[in-house]
């Protein structure tokens, strides 16, 4: 009976000590600093050419043809929300430097990445990236055309509809009156999805009456994310128009909480393992993207 509990008593230590190594080795990031990178992604952690797993991160890419295209979805689990990040081109959020989508990718040691909303060309725009007020500025032209998705300290999306300068601002003071801090916000759009809904929206926005490669980011559940690609020949405007696109990431995702439209065309960019996964026949560089890290510290290779 004593050795049966002192067996007890050891598997529980052991239980113990690797359970608080585990915990010790995953640090999240700061998030008022988007040149803080996380952990290079181990090399043990590519399980095959679509999947990546460490105790951090999940990521599977799955590829599938719609309407004779190539499509991809890629599912992204982490376990802490400062890894979902953002990065740009240089140092400067106001010169218009633009790169390669992999030289990015590689220099923020991003797990996975995709292209973000171009901010640095727009003129027009409510944008925070890692807790840095770029710009708020949504006149004329811009008023009450554009989504602004709002990503907080909880990974958490929400957004406000048609934003000016000043409902945009209410809605971010109204997020942090609640306990929650802003981290980055992005002007873009149109929202597609709402809790398994599709949105309306304008079909013209971004050339959505146009069939054209279109990519978007969602949030599945707390910590779960998904980004969606829609493939085809932009020189012969062939792809998805923005209708067609959520209707197909509703049949993909049918309960997904928010699905938020980003940059497409030749400015569809997919990066996972410092490899750019989709094809563009006019593919360009991008001046920002949004990117999921690997914090774990741990011994492995």
């Amino acid at each position: 009976m004593m050795r049966t509990h002192k067996g007890l008593l050891v598997l529980l230590a052991v239980f113990l000590m690797l359970t608080t190594n585990a915990q010790m080795a995953l640090v999240p990031l700061p998030l008022d600093d988007d040149t803080a990178f996380g952990t290079v992604p181990k090399a043990s952690g590519f399980l095959s050419p679509d999947e990546y797993r460490d105790a951090s991160i999940h990521v599977l890419v799955e590829r599938f043809q719609h309407q004779g295209m190539d499509c991809m979805q890629v599912n992204i689990t982490i376990q802490d929300p400062s890894q979902i990040r953002t990065s740009k081109s240089s140092r400067s959020f106001t010169d218009k430097e633009m790169v390669v989508a992999t030289q990015m990718a590689k220099k923020a040691r991003a797990v996975f990445a995709v292209n973000g909303d171009f901010f640095k060309y727009q003129v027009q725009g409510f944008t925070i990236r890692q807790q840095h007020v770029v710009k708020k500025r949504l006149i004329r032209a811009a008023s009450e055309k554009y989504d602004i998705l709002f990503i907080d300290d909880l990974g958490d999306f929400s957004f406000t509809k048609n934003a000016t300068t000043e409902s945009a601002q209410e809605f971010m003071d109204a997020l942090e009156a609640g306990g929650r801090k802003v981290v980055d916000s992005f002007t873009f759009g149109p929202v597609l999805i709402e809790n398994g809904v599709i949105q309306p929206f304008d079909p013209t926005l971004w050339h959505g009456d146009m069939p054209m490669q279109r990519v978007a980011i969602a949030q599945v559940g707390p910590l779960q994310y998904a980004v969606f690609q829609s493939g085809g020949a932009t020189q012969l405007k062939t792809g998805l128009t923005t209708t067609e696109f959520a209707t197909m990431i509703l049949e993909r995702a049918p309960g997904v909480k928010l699905v938020y439209n980003l940059d497409g065309g030749g400015s569809s960019n997919l990066v996972f393992n410092n490899e750019k996964i989709n094809t563009n026949w006019d593919v360009r560089e991008i001046c920002d993207m949004i990117y999921f890290a690997s914090i774990d510290d741990g011994d492995g290779q």
